[in-house]
């Protein structure tokens, strides 16, 4: 017995021609089966479908058979399908529309191809870019390498140099306090000869004055 969430919008029978395509109808989920693997379920390429609710294609394959085929859902009969014997007319239109769709098939690929062509064209542009960004990248990376050693040699130089300019500093107090020391004593010695110039002009003027007295 049919489960009542399955509804069918066909008829319980179908009559179908080798090659032609049906659609059921289920209301939930479940496992659809044929009884003959030349009808199959185009979604699985197979004749059993773990179905989702919703609608459904059946095909009937080109070589099937002529006979009653039956589709069960969840293992109970669901429809029947009455595959009629292909006649050389329906062989011929078949194989008319067959080549219809060939044809249509090789312009979609022939159209894929020139897509997958242009993409290919594209991704080799942007490996391109890629590859050239990397390159920057490396440059960059090696001019920031030397400008960080130029940097470090500057602070090097600059430590340097405040320390001999501190060095310098105190070399050039220690002169300083010597030179005032000279500038003192060259004072002292002024005033010292001075003193004894003076006494020794004094003397000689005091002997002077003396001798001509006599």
């Amino acid at each position: 017995m049919i489960p009542a969430v399955l509804i069918l919008l066909t008829l319980a029978t179908m009559q179908a021609h080798p090659g032609d395509v049906l659609n059921i109808t289920i209301t939930d989920s479940a496992v659809l089966s044929v009884n003959d693997s030349c009808v199959y379920f185009p979604e699985s390429m197979a004749s059993t479908l773990n179905a989702d609710a919703g609608t459904h294609e059946v095909k009937v394959g080109i070589n099937c058979s002529a006979g009653v085929k039956e589709i069960k859902a969840n293992g109970e009969s669901l429809m029947l399908i009455d595959v009629q014997e292909a006649g050389s007319s329906y062989i011929v239109n078949y194989a008319a529309e067959m080549e219809r769709q060939n044809l249509a098939l090789q312009k979609e690929v022939k159209n894929l191809k020139l897509q997958l062509e242009k993409l290919g064209e594209k991704l080799n542009e942007l490996k391109t870019r890629y590859e050239e960004s990397e390159r920057q990248k490396g440059l960059l990376e090696v001019e920031n390498n030397l400008l960080k050693d130029q940097i470090k040699s500057l602070e090097d130089k600059l430590n340097r140099t405040q320390k001999e300019l501190k060095e310098k500093k105190g070399t050039l107090s220690v002169l300083q306090t010597e030179l005032q020391s000279m500038n003192e004593q060259s004072q002292i010695y002024r005033l010292a000869t001075f003193f004894i110039l003076s006494l020794f002009v004094g003397s000689y003027a005091a002997l002077l004055y003396v001798s001509r007295k006599e």
